[in-house]
């Protein structure tokens, strides 16, 4: 998990060590001296008896301390630590396939580290998949915002978008992610970016904007070997190859 320091998750998981180790040191042996043959019997009555724990204080109450780290952590590491404790706590309960558990967890980890990519694209993922498609948006920009050269994460907020029929949003996101510096201009990605891209600025009525983009993807198709298109990509715009010569005159 790329974004939490190992500290925060170490100290996050230190809490679930408690209970071990009280268990752990359980009730200490006494050993005693044998006694002599005169006054054994004294002897024996003066020796202490052995402590015995009890159960309804709790386990080991008068042993077991509160954790105190050595070093008072700042408002912000314990944020880090709680936020790395909820992210955990949403990992388990989508592996248990609680996938509405899971969201809330992730929430919270997110208001503790509101500058996480990583926790920002777990609730993209969920909140498209319990269709809260508005959530995701939100959390989409959220993350465009801290990344701006996430091209990927633009592609997927701009089809968001385009299927909330909300098409000048979604083609400006299209169009950031086509224009950032991280994608590889000869891809088979950036195609298909372009081509929804054209298709969004023809519903728009910006036929100028549109043929520009049709030029990349008819040049990508009679040029493949100058691009490097991945089988998926490739196969894609070729299915749909008749209708993009008739579009693209």
């Amino acid at each position: 998990m790329s974004g939490f320091p190992k500290t925060a998750m170490m100290l996050a998981c230190q809490f679930l060590l408690l209970t071990a180790v009280a268990v752990s040191i359980g009730l200490t042996p006494v050993s005693a001296k044998m006694p002599d043959k005169k006054g054994s019997d004294k002897d024996a009555q003066k020796q202490p008896k052995p402590k015995v724990f009890s159960l309804g204080e709790g386990i080991a109450d008068d042993v077991v301390l509160p954790l105190v780290p050595a070093k008072p952590r700042t408002p912000e590491e314990q944020k880090k630590i709680d936020s790395a404790a909820w992210y955990m706590t949403g990992r388990l309960r989508e592996a248990r396939n609680d996938f509405i558990g899971a969201y809330e967890a992730y929430k919270k980890a997110m208001e503790y580290n509101p500058n996480s990519i990583e926790i920002y694209r777990v609730l993209i993922r969920l909140a498209s998949g319990l269709d809260k498609t508005e959530e995701a948006i939100e959390f989409a920009q959220k993350a465009v915002a801290l990344d701006p050269e996430d091209y990927e994460l633009m592609r997927k907020l701009g089809l968001h978008m385009a299927g909330q029929g909300r098409f000048e949003d979604a083609v400006a996101f299209l169009k950031k992610a086509s224009d950032s510096p991280a994608i590889d201009k000869k891809s088979g990605v950036y195609v298909i970016i372009k081509h929804d891209q054209a298709n969004l600025y023809e519903r728009l009525g910006k036929n100028e904007e549109a043929a520009q983009c049709w030029e990349i993807v008819f040049n990508a198709l009679t040029k493949p070997d100058e691009y490097t298109f991945e089988f998926n990509s490739r196969s894609q715009l070729e299915a749909k190859q008749g209708k993009l010569y008739e579009r693209m005159g």
